[in-house]
């Protein structure tokens, strides 16, 4: 490795660790702080709602300033339009307190958006709701907020994407000193420390390189400061406006783009982390192309152990899940059923499947299955009742669109489909095999933000 191309992974690790880590860190202590006040995000952000438009209209008093005087008036604007778009609806039904004659009337008075969640905060808007609402003023944890925004704005200024040993370990040291010191209010210290260990030894990857440059490039837009990176990063996503709006269809769009391998994979295939010293071995990889993250995962199975358990799937990533059946009786196979909560959608992923004792493969009523499903909005839980229901084909369950495929002696792919989701899988035929699972959006506003970014390359160069 050359000095530019080590530099250059400095660079890379340490944009990751004040994007992502940061960001992270800053998203789970304002969880911390919402759970200590017993309240939700969405209620929450009703709560403070008045006092968050302020910050981006401050010029003139709106319908609910009982003063006439707007708060924040004497300072400068805080956030930007597109930044409060996160959390109101401009096109929503105004509030009863509304008045159409006021001058900021065509802002003022909108309702919360339904459904948003703590992980769409960037750093810049964590920091916002953090500081403003929620951290109590000298706290430790508000100046290592602060002090986290700082180093990420400083580190915006190295030159052509690159960072020197001795710049990277000095920067590392104290964003580390500062995430540890947030952690510990949240009780996560051991897992932070695990999280900077893993991203300051992962192997560089152009696609999310690329979208921690869009990142920087959007957060420099405020600061005249970081005009050098800017240019750099401009030519490196030129052609940014191609990127398919809302209404445009994910459909072909997707041709080679692939989810960054997840901690259960790391740099292995999904293949080569199965154990073959079984009978039977099922193997399962969930690529997430979404930008809502899968979590709080469910397991049930009737027959079978787990042996790489399902975690959660951060969008733009994939993970994997092991199942194996020992070679003694009883003689049953792996049956079984995996679901995910789809963050901040109120909905459920489920993956029914069966693969029968080999003796018993290929038989009529012992065939290997594979099912997908998507619950209907409001159906957060998981329902072992789904397995029974899943096994039988061309069969329906209140509440859940699924659709099941019998492998025998050939492999077909099984899909479900809405108005928002894709999710489609396919498996083998023997009894030590794997399964490859793909959930996807309908349209691009809905991808993960780092295959955003390799969507728009491809069609750059169309």
């Amino acid at each position: 490795m050359t000095e530019e191309q080590e530099q250059q992974e400095n660079f890379y690790r340490h944009s990751t660790v004040i994007v992502d880590v940061t960001k992270e860190s800053l998203q789970q202590l304002i969880e911390y702080y919402l759970t200590n006040q017993g309240i939700t995000y969405e209620d929450f952000i009703r709560k403070i709602q008045h006092d968050l438009y302020h910050l981006c209209y401050n010029y003139y008093p709106c319908c609910s300033c009982p003063t006439g005087t707007p708060p924040h008036s004497k300072g400068s604007r805080v956030i930007y339009p597109p930044q409060l778009a996160l959390f109101i609806d401009s096109a929503g039904v105004k509030l009863p307190c509304h008045n159409p004659t006021s001058k900021s009337a065509p802002n003022c008075c909108c309702p919360v958006k339904g459904n948003i969640t703590i992980q769409e905060l960037d750093v810049t808007l964590a920091r916002v709701i953090l500081i403003n609402f929620l951290v109590p003023p000298s706290s430790v944890d508000r100046k290592a907020v602060d002090d986290l925004v700082k180093i990420r704005n400083e580190s915006a200024h190295a030159k052509k994407g690159k960072m020197s040993n001795e710049e990277y370990n000095q920067s590392i040291e104290q964003i580390s000193k500062s995430l540890l010191v947030i952690a510990k209010i949240y009780g996560k210290e051991t897992e932070t420390r695990q999280r900077l260990y893993e991203v300051c030894r992962q192997p560089f990857n152009t696609a999310i390189y690329l979208e921690l440059q869009t990142i920087l490039l959007q957060q420099i837009e405020k600061d005249d400061e970081l005009k050098q990176i800017k240019l750099m990063l401009e030519q490196l996503t030129k052609d940014q406006d191609n990127i398919p709006g809302e209404s445009v269809s994910i459909e072909n769009l997707l041709d080679g783009v692939t989810a960054v391998p997840g901690s259960s994979l790391g740099n292995n295939t999904l293949s080569s982390i199965m154990p073959r010293n079984y009978h039977v071995v099922f193997g399962i990889e969930v690529e997430n192309l979404t930008k809502y993250k899968l979590e709080n995962s469910e397991t049930y199975l009737t027959s079978g152990e787990i042996s790489i358990p399902a975690s959660d799937i951060r969008p733009g990533y994939k993970e994997a899940m092991v199942a194996t059946k020992k070679p003694y009786w009883p003689a049953f196979g792996i049956c079984g059923i995996v679901s995910w909560l789809i963050s901040g959608c109120n909905r459920r992923l489920v993956i029914m499947f069966t693969l029968p004792w080999p003796a018993f493969l290929n038989y009529i009523k012992y065939t290997n299955k594979l099912s997908v499903g998507i619950s209907d909005v409001g159906i957060t839980e998981h329902d072992s009742k789904w397995h029974k229901t899943m096994k039988k084909l061309n069969n329906t369950y209140p509440g859940l669109n699924f659709k099941t495929e019998e492998y025998i002696n050939s492999t077909r792919p099984v899909k479900v489909a809405d108005e928002t989701f894709q999710l489609s899988g396919i498996m083998g035929t023997g009894h030590q095999i794997e399964a490859k699972i793909v959930f996807k959006p309908n349209h691009v506003d809905n991808l993960a933000q780092n295959l955003k970014q390799t969507v728009l390359m491809s069609q750059s160069y169309k």
